[in-house]
């Protein structure tokens, strides 16, 4: 089986605009990805949360994920019709496919899982991994029958045309992507965190035996350093496993496109 990923992740950082594209991409996941920590370190620590707060939150997650659907459908679109730029801008032009029928109703079962996803927030992460991992995979595959051709007619055609051992090991493929996003994700905030407190002690700001009573006297001090983290490894967990995915859909798409051939 041919394989595109590596091809998928080099033609996202190429063509117009691409600066501006990826950092407004960057930009909203990270406003994303800070909400849904938010929540998530609230509800662990049961600070309270006032309703308006909560439904703030939960619309951002709702708004972005649905939107995010639309915007990786025109990446799809871009993909299986071979245009120079493959990624979209942000931007509402993704959201006009909502005229037809089959992203209306993913857009539904998609809202449905979410609010099912947060009604237990402190296992929001696991719960939405497993969404992302197995029923987002089955999604994308009617997806890309769609964006061919922005039609509800070829829906079904990827189920037709692609055989069941690929599906097999794009499933599977899908789900290395997950996991090497995460390790990536946590090494880099833990390699991070060891070159800072390299700098701090070689400098002479702070000396060793202090650095490590405050990290480990101070509980708050510890929290701080919790949150701090959380967040870094979340907002980069987010991004990562966005561009992989884009990546993933790229190779898939491509699979896809071998079958008309």
């Amino acid at each position: 089986m041919n394989s595109y990923f590596k091809e998928g992740l080099k033609n996202l950082y190429k063509g117009k605009d691409i600066l501006d594209k990826q950092i407004s991409l960057f930009s909203l996941l990270g406003i994303f990805s800070i909400a849904i920590t938010y929540i998530t370190l609230e509800h662990a620590y049961e600070i309270y949360l006032s309703n308006t707060k909560i439904c703030i939150i939960l619309g951002l997650y709702i708004l972005w994920s649905n939107y995010f659907f639309c915007y990786e459908t025109k990446f799809l679109n871009n993909v299986l019709n071979s245009r120079d730029t493959i990624l979209p801008e942000i931007n509402f032009e993704p959201l006009s496919i909502l005229k037809d029928c089959t992203p209306l109703v993913i857009i539904i079962i998609n809202t449905t899982l979410i609010l099912f996803v947060l009604l237990n927030p402190e296992k929001s992460f696991y719960y939405s991994t497993i969404s992302d991992i197995a029923i987002a995979f089955f999604i994308t595959i009617f997806q890309i029958g769609y964006a061919k051709k922005l039609s509800n007619k070829d829906i079904i055609n990827p189920f037709k045309k692609i055989k069941c051992i690929d599906f097999v090991k794009y499933f599977f493929k899908r789900i290395l992507v997950f996991i090497a996003t995460a390790l990536m994700s946590y090494g880099i905030v833990f390699l991070g965190m060891v070159i800072l407190a390299i700098i701090i002690i070689l400098t002479g700001f702070i000396n060793t035996q202090a650095l490590t009573d405050i990290i480990f006297s101070a509980q708050s001090s510890q929290m701080a350093l919790f949150k701090l983290s959380t967040y870094s490894i979340n907002i980069l967990y987010c991004y990562f496993s966005t561009i992989a995915i884009l990546a993933w859909d790229y190779d898939f798409a491509k699979k896809y496109i071998e079958t008309d051939e």
